[in-house]
């Protein structure tokens, strides 16, 4: 009696899932542990910071200001606070002491950059569209090789016509050898 092994799975079934396994460890538990602790405090704690001149470095971005503190023993904390309009803000910061080598807060503004829409639109919809192309023509070749032949060749039949030979000799020429 003979036993029937299952079908062993092709390979590119395996780097599937170890693909998978990166983009939801990517996605998921990297950005967690990669990631500094950063408080959120509201705006007049940014400001009482930069009165009792604790704040070591600023950094404005375009909704959020992120400022780090150092304590007495030179740890460092990482807090964030909404950006507020408030214009008086820059001549504060440069007049304030900070914690730093040269006593001062060093601030900066992150500048956003803008993509190509070029660029953008190769990204979103042509790369896409390209890959997914490319997956079904890789698959659609390995169903017509294990279908053996083009899947759209049915009813052709393989049979072949032979046409008798033109020697010039026939049964009655050689009866008597």
């Amino acid at each position: 009696m003979e036993q029937k092994k299952p079908p062993r799975k092709p390979l590119i079934f395996y780097y599937l899932i170890g693909l998978v396994i990166i983009m939801l460890l990517n996605a998921l538990v990297f950005p967690s542990l990669m990631k500094e602790q950063v408080t959120e405090v509201d705006y007049g704690t940014f400001l009482s910071a930069i009165d009792s001149g604790t704040i070591d470095a600023v950094e404005i971005n375009n909704d959020e200001i992120v400022y780090k503190t150092k304590d007495g023993s030179g740890k460092e904390t990482i807090y964030s606070t909404g950006k507020m309009d408030d214009p008086d803000l820059v001549n504060r910061l440069s007049a304030a002491k900070g914690t730093n080598d040269q006593g001062k807060i060093s601030f900066t503004q992150i500048a956003q950059q803008r993509t190509s829409p070029i660029i953008s639109f190769l990204l979103t919809w042509i790369l896409p569209f390209l890959l997914i192309f490319g997956i079904g023509q890789l698959m659609g070749n390995r169903l017509q090789k294990k279908m053996g032949g083009n899947a759209m060749t049915f009813g052709k039949s393989n049979a072949k016509i032979y046409v008798e030979a033109e020697t010039g000799k026939t049964f009655k020429d050689v009866a008597g050898q």
